[in-house]
């Protein structure tokens, strides 16, 4: 993982995050102080003080009551009751944090699109789904307004918008 800091005069040099992950890299998210980066592979979560020149934060202590300012990892306490129970989480394409913070969405390998409340960290935590797209679905983003939902086929080539109506334990999609 490389971080660049915009270009001026001045500007410090690239963080290059080594060691980060051995598979691919799913999500980065930032803290709310832009002080942590947080990053997931296939199998972990890691975290970045960018503070101290990307130095790695080994203990999930110092992060657990950090403010994210958003969340697209499908790894973690806050999204941990978003897998079936015949899920290893392989299936997961994409997850994203409403910008309120009420809500979460999470697409996966089968074209099912998921909504549930934030934090979903209980098993088989309660949602609503969507089936819409021919096969997986690689991408989930909110509108700015946390309105609607944005979908990504991968075979169909589509993009699909999701209606949200309401917040927290009120929220439906269709």
């Amino acid at each position: 993982i490389i971080v660049r800091a915009p270009l001026a005069e001045g500007a410090p040099e690239p963080l290059r995050l080594r060691g980060a992950h051995a598979a691919a890299v799913r999500s980065l998210d930032w803290s709310a102080d832009g002080a942590l980066l947080q990053s997931s592979c296939t199998a972990l979560l890691g975290w970045w003080d960018v503070r101290n020149g990307g130095e790695r934060v080994l203990n999930a202590e110092q992060v657990a009551d950090v403010e994210w300012e958003t969340w697209t990892s499908p790894i973690g306490w806050p999204v941990a009751g978003i897998l079936t129970e015949r899920s290893d989480g392989s299936d997961i394409h994409a997850v994203s944090r409403s910008h309120s913070g009420a809500l979460l969405v999470s697409a996966n390998e089968f074209g099912k699109v998921s909504l549930f409340d934030h934090p979903a960290s209980v098993d088989g935590a309660p949602c609503r789904v969507g089936v819409a797209h021919a096969g997986h679905v690689s991408a989930a983003v909110w509108a700015c307004d946390d309105s609607r939902v944005f979908t990504a086929g991968g075979a169909d080539l589509t993009v699909m918008q999701w209606r949200v109506d309401g917040v927290g334990r009120e929220g439906s999609a269709e």
